[in-house]
């Protein structure tokens, strides 16, 4: 009736990649594939994992997901022209680089011997694959991250890293009595379980036992409050774990 008077409009936001955009020319190549925590070939399910390697990206490139990801809630499986396939499924990247990609392990790799191949302009008549290289996965495969400095990273209860000042910007001791936080991955399967790349939206506790000791002493069990995923957190399948030193 020419007027918006009972009309409904609808709105939504859609994220479609330029058509042809993707023409990367080298064949990648890797060299290896580890614990993006621990740098060891260490690897698990669902863990965070790191592949070096040449030809991933043109020289100097450092891409990470944007709010224009296609997925919404979860890192896309293709980023910068440059997909990666661990036993033939694509799975979640969370950074490339020209000689590094972030990626994070299938929630369903099984312990044993797995394939992994990184894939230039996937699914285009162009597409460029590399040579498959060959892990060892295993049932966990815990590991702290790190700050710069190589101390374990860990955060004080007002999200302050727990570092030497003079190392770490806005490092802050604790002591006995405070809560801690430690970052890692690999700590195993969660309840409730989280596909990968799904940016966890609640508490999801590890299913195993967690043991912990600081300077070789036992932390005491009652004194780990809380062992899983860290929610809200923008990044994939990083484990928290607070405890009371």
């Amino acid at each position: 009736d020419g007027t918006f008077s009972g009309d409904y409009i609808y709105t939504t936001k859609l994220f479609i990649p330029k058509a042809g955009s993707c023409s990367l020319t080298q064949k990648p190549a890797i060299s290896s594939v580890v614990n993006s925590a621990s740098l060891t070939s260490a690897i698990s399910s669902s863990a965070m994992i790191s592949i070096f390697g040449s030809n991933f990206n043109p020289a100097g490139s450092k891409v990470y997901p944007t709010a224009d990801s296609p997925a919404a809630n979860a890192f896309p499986r293709s980023l910068s022209c440059v997909a990666v396939e661990v036993n033939g499924a694509r799975i979640p990247n969370v950074f490339t680089g020209d000689q590094q990609i972030n990626a994070q392990a299938p929630a369903n790799l099984p312990p044993g011997p797995a394939t992994v191949r990184v894939i230039l302009n996937p699914d285009a008549a162009n597409q460029i694959a590399s040579d498959i290289a060959t892990i060892q996965a295993l049932s966990v495969a815990p590991a702290f991250f790190q700050f710069a400095s190589g101390s374990v990273a860990a955060t004080a209860q007002s999200g302050a890293p727990i570092a030497d000042p003079s190392q770490v910007s806005g490092g802050v001791a604790v002591k006995p009595g405070d809560t801690v936080t430690f970052w890692a991955t690999g700590l195993g399967p969660t309840t409730p379980a989280f596909a990968e790349g799904a940016i966890v939206s609640n508490i999801a506790k590890c299913n195993g036992t967690l043991t912990l000791t600081i300077g070789g002493v036992s932390v005491a069990p009652t004194d780990i409050t809380y062992a899983g995923l860290s929610p809200d957190r923008k990044s994939t399948r990083l484990n928290s774990s607070h405890l009371v030193i």
